[in-house]
């Protein structure tokens, strides 16, 4: 399938009122899950948050660092990280162009169901 075509566009993320610096996402709802995509500008990152249910992220395009737990992990195009449930996660665009993640959530989540620290 292809994202551009089952994808609303591009939103800021916010989550409890707070934004994640230079993020933008868009999703959709799946039987088994719910599927982001984010787009990190160049030194965009996500607010360390966690979720109560499973995340697994997948790089789409660029460069950056995962960290899951305070131990950083560089990730790029083509690599893929699980985020097990309620564990404090970060990710961070390390590179010199966009970072794209399609992130798949199981269960779906809210986004009141996100816990920022």
């Amino acid at each position: 399938m292809e994202y551009d075509a089952l994808l609303d566009a591009w939103e800021p993320y916010i989550v409890h009122g707070k934004r994640h610096p230079g993020v933008f996402i868009r999703g959709m709802q799946q039987d088994d899950g719910k599927v982001l995509q984010a787009r990190l500008e160049v030194g965009g990152y996500t607010n360390p948050h966690l979720h109560s249910g499973e995340e697994r992220i997948t790089i789409l395009e660029g460069e950056g660092e995962c960290i899951i737990d305070g131990i950083r992990t560089s990730v790029t195009a083509g690599s893929t990280t699980r985020i097990p449930p309620r564990t404090i996660h970060q990710l961070r665009n390390s590179g010199n162009t966009p970072l794209l993640v399609s992130a798949r959530f199981t269960p779906p989540f809210l986004q009141q169901e996100t816990t920022l620290l």
